[in-house]
């Protein structure tokens, strides 16, 4: 009876044994797969010549890495003489899981080492893999070939800050609110507008999703009379800012462009406009003296 237990237990150990053994096996291959898949993944992401600065923003330098199916690495970088002139290195690389590894065996042999996140089609980032021992070539880089389609739409987002009190006056400020009209346009067509009347200190925010080759905001001080001039006197609007995101909500732009101002000096409309093809910025101000 007891030689039958010792047989059982022994065939239960065995059983227990192959299933971790199988479970193992199973485990890494799912493993390999998974690593394998994101390599190539990686891989195919990564073919083609990637730029260290947005082509579309028509930088005056601009380096580059080419990575092709072979293995070849091509590093592109400026010579530093007059004009546009550039000279290159050939390296090798390889990727696996989404670590990359690059070696430029000229000269003095340079091996870097990232990891890369794939933003989109057109954008990733070499990233640190945390290792104190590897070197990374840290940045964004940007796809050949990229420029904003006209058809693509952009959010256009403007921000402000109202006042009533800025023009130099004695006593109390005549107005206690601000009277404003934001417009955003698109190719040079109303799309939506806003009309407030905010007291001051008070933060403004709108946005517009704009499909035109030409979008535009447009900021008006409502209460501005050129034949009047305490009308709106001392109200405005300060750091106007401008923001401009693309599909994948990167920014593409923004900036502080001003104040409008009802006072003396006058600036009492503003129009921001911003061109996709050629990423052009135009800013212009409506100005008057009393």
């Amino acid at each position: 009876m007891q030689n039958n237990l010792n047989i059982i237990k022994m065939k239960k150990t065995i059983l227990l044994l192959l299933f971790s053994l199988v479970s193992l096996v199973f485990s890494t291959s799912c493993s390999n797969d998974d690593s394998d898949n994101s390599s190539n993944q990686i891989l195919q992401s990564l073919l083609g010549k990637w730029y260290f600065e947005d082509p579309s923003t028509n930088p005056t330098i601009n380096n580059s890495f080419t990575f092709n199916s072979n293995g070849q690495v091509i590093y592109s970088y400026w010579d530093g003489s007059p004009g546009n002139n550039y000279d290159s290195e050939t390296g090798t690389f390889s990727v696996e899981g989404d670590i990359l590894t690059m070696i430029f065996p000229e000269n003095v042999s340079l091996t870097f080492v990232q990891k890369v996140v794939i933003v989109n089609q057109n954008k990733m980032e070499f990233l640190p893999t945390g290792n104190p021992n590897e070197d990374a070539y840290e940045g964004d880089y940007f796809k050949e070939g990229y420029s904003p389609s006209p058809t693509d739409e952009l959010k256009l987002t403007f921000t402000g800050s109202a006042f009533t009190d800025q023009c130099t006056t004695t006593g109390s400020p005549l107005y206690n609110s601000v009277d404003v009209n934001v417009s955003f346009l698109s190719n040079g067509n109303l799309v939506n507008q806003h009309n407030f009347q905010e007291d001051s200190n008070w933060n403004l925010s709108y946005n517009e999703i704009l499909d035109g080759n030409i979008i535009s905001v447009k900021v008006k001080l409502q209460n501005f009379n050129p034949n009047d001039s305490n009308s709106g006197k001392g109200t405005g609007v300060d750091n106007i800012t401008v923001k401009i995101e693309n599909s994948y909500n990167e920014v593409i732009f923004e900036e502080n462009i001003g104040m409008l101002l009802i006072c003396t000096d006058t600036w009492h409309e503003v129009i921001f406009t911003y061109n996709k093809t050629t990423g052009a910025t135009t800013t212009d101000f409506q100005t008057h003296s009393f």
